[in-house]
């Protein structure tokens, strides 16, 4: 198999590349067959053919081609590359298409899906078709498979919703005031005598009293909101400033209520002051709050910003003051605290720094350095801790020094005191060791002592020794 014997060849002649024979004693090479499509075989005697594999085209018998392009696929013994088919997503070449989702779509030669865009819908059953626009008085939102009816009263404008596919509505648009939305249809002005107040599919009818211009969106009676009218009058006066009215037909005005203000004539409603500002009965313009008060929204007057903390003019709410630094009620400003003092947030006054520690800061109080003391309640010019003086001891936070015992001893700035050497002595409070005297011992650095009767010593001794 995989060979043919004829009459030119003395030996077997294989089958050349591309070709296959799985029969024994074939006598021509006719009997060699090609490999069918989608197969291939590269050497000669094959006795059979391999199937091309997934993801590559084999557009000859005798060896694999390129591999598939972007957005086309092919599967095992297929042979060649195809374009994938709109409405099926081929993310990889050697895999079959995969059809796009619900509220997906795609076109020819995609190796993803594309969310349908808002105002379009995808036909679940044919997502080939691509993104179909939504007809008038219909919207939807990305992803959808069908678009939905505008409620009652609502409207679409299709040409504020183009895109590269086409138009279609995102959403509905309420029908404005002083018009009417039939069916869906685009806004219509209401004719004189009628109104509408936004959303209706109708312009309503005035009643008996009222009347109304073209594209009104209420009636109005002889005074419209904001004016008023003393007496039999043949027209209306707009409300002065500080003085609003939210009612038709009325013969006064009213004073704006505390804490708001009118600012226009013909005011209709009152405004609410903001926060940080106030106002008396019948004002214009709210008034900011002064340094060290604030306010908050609609306030007829302003609160004590309370100590610890401080408020600026027109403020809305008291900032804390920060630390190293205090304030008492009503103020402006936080006060920074005096050098040898310290506060944290909030506080409303300073405190001496403690014994042991150092104020530099003005913040938070430091432990004393090794070396170092403070006695706590000095002076407020006292920064820093002061340095321990020599025969004394100060180890970290010491609030006094401690002085050496007798047979210690300790230089300036010492953290503790240290032990005299063998043969030197001290008394209390010393800033080095003496040398024992000749004639006398001075054991632990104590002494010095005279040696007893029938002993000597000759000077740096810690104890006498028998006389010879």
């Amino acid at each position: 198999m995989g060979f043919f014997c004829d009459l030119l060849h003395l030996e077997p002649t294989p089958c050349p590349p591309g070709t296959y024979s799985n029969i024994s004693g074939q006598k021509s090479g006719s009997h060699c067959r090609i490999c069918d499509a989608g197969k291939y075989f590269p050497a000669y005697n094959a006795t059979t053919c391999i199937s091309c594999p997934s993801g590559y085209s084999c557009p000859t018998a005798t060896a694999v081609g390129s591999s598939c392009a972007s957005g086309q696929f092919s599967v095992i013994g297929q042979g060649i590359c195809l374009q994938c088919p709109a409405g099926y997503k081929c993310p990889s070449s050697d895999l079959l298409p995969v059809q796009c989702e619900e509220g997906y779509f795609s076109a020819e030669g995609e190796i993803y899906c594309h969310i349908c865009p808002s105002g379009f819908s995808c036909n679940p059953v044919f997502p080939s078709a691509g993104p179909i626009p939504c007809p008038t008085g219909t919207f939807s939102f990305s992803g959808s498979t069908v678009c939905e009816d505008c409620p009652p009263g609502y409207y679409t404008s299709i040409a504020s919703n183009c895109s590269e596919h086409g138009q279609g509505a995102s959403n509905c648009t309420i029908c404005p005031p002083g018009h009417y939305c039939a069916n869906h249809s685009l806004p219509a002005r209401c004719p004189p005598g009628k109104y509408a107040q936004g959303g209706e599919q109708t312009c309503s009818e005035c009643i008996a009293g009222f009347f109304s211009q073209e594209a009104a969106e209420n009636c109005t009676p002889s005074c419209p909101y904001g004016t008023f009218c003393e007496g039999n009058c043949s027209s209306c006066n707009v409300c002065p400033h500080g003085k609003y009215m939210p009612q038709t037909g009325s013969a006064e005005c009213l004073d704006c209520p505390i804490g708001s203000y009118c600012p226009n004539a013909s005011t209709i409603w009152p405004l609410s002051c903001p926060a940080g500002y106030y106002s008396d009965q019948g004002q214009q313009a709210c008034n900011a709050c002064d340094g060290g008060t604030f306010s908050s929204q609609g306030s007829s007057s302003c609160h004590q910003c309370p100590a610890g903390y401080f408020c600026t003019q027109a403020s809305t709410y008291p900032s804390i003051c920060s630390p190293g630094t205090f304030s008492l009620n009503s103020s402006s400003h936080c006060l920074n605290c005096e050098p040898g003092s310290f506060s944290d947030s909030g506080w409303a006054y300073c405190e001496t720094c403690p014994a042991g520690m150092q104020c530099y800061n003005q913040q938070h109080p430091v432990q004393c350095n090794p070396g170092t003391f403070s006695v706590g309640n000095q002076s407020q010019c006292k920064l820093s801790c002061d340095v321990c003086p020599g025969g004394f001891s100060c180890p970290p936070g010491s609030t006094a020094p401690e002085p050496c015992a007798p047979g210690w001893y300790s230089v300036e700035n010492a953290a503790a005191c240290s032990r005299c050497a063998q043969g030197t002595y001290s008394s209390l409070v010393s800033t080095s060791c003496s040398t024992c005297p000749a004639g006398m011992f001075c054991p632990f650095g104590l002494g010095p002592f005279g040696c007893p009767p029938g002993y000597y010593s000759n000077g740096s001794s810690t104890s006498c020794h028998v006389c010879p």
